[in-house]
């Protein structure tokens, strides 16, 4: 399974991870991900195919040429990929090591829930941002 553009994988329950889905769509250059909640069928699918669990979710996973980022290096695709300020601050997080910086991820990521609780509205769509979303109707999308 080999998206042909980035595939970006979020907690559909966690309110910042919700909230960060909504931030690249809002501040991306271009839009270039595409989007599927890890609980999701084709979030499942992703996850399975490149050996990641499927029942329990401790990252961000970003899917991109046939590779999949977590933690860290998820984050630094994201800032990669939606340009400007936010790719000079991923090449600052890629600089530092490696065991510090999903440290310091893992941390925030087991405290997610009770930081900022679980997602209980959603954002209503504009047609053009809800296409990106790999669950909602997309019938362009062949998993496999």
């Amino acid at each position: 399974m080999v998206p042909q553009s980035p595939v970006m994988l979020f907690d559909g329950e966690c309110a910042l991870c919700n909230g960060a889905v909504q931030f690249v769509l809002d501040h991306e250059q271009a839009p270039i991900f595409r989007f599927a909640p890890l609980q999701s069928a084709v979030g499942k699918q992703y996850l399975h195919s490149y050996g990641l669990p499927t029942d329990s979710f401790d990252s961000y996973v970003v899917i991109e040429a046939g590779a999949a980022y977590v933690k860290s290096r998820a984050v630094v695709k994201m800032g990669f990929h939606m340009g400007g300020y936010w790719r000079g601050l991923s090449y600052i997080v890629k600089l530092s090591p490696r065991f510090i910086a999903d440290s310091i991820y893992t941390y925030g990521f087991n405290r997610r829930i009770q930081w900022f609780g679980k997602n209980t509205q959603c954002r209503v769509l504009k047609p053009e941002q809800r296409q990106r979303f790999l669950d909602l109707g997309d019938s362009s999308f062949k998993a496999g």
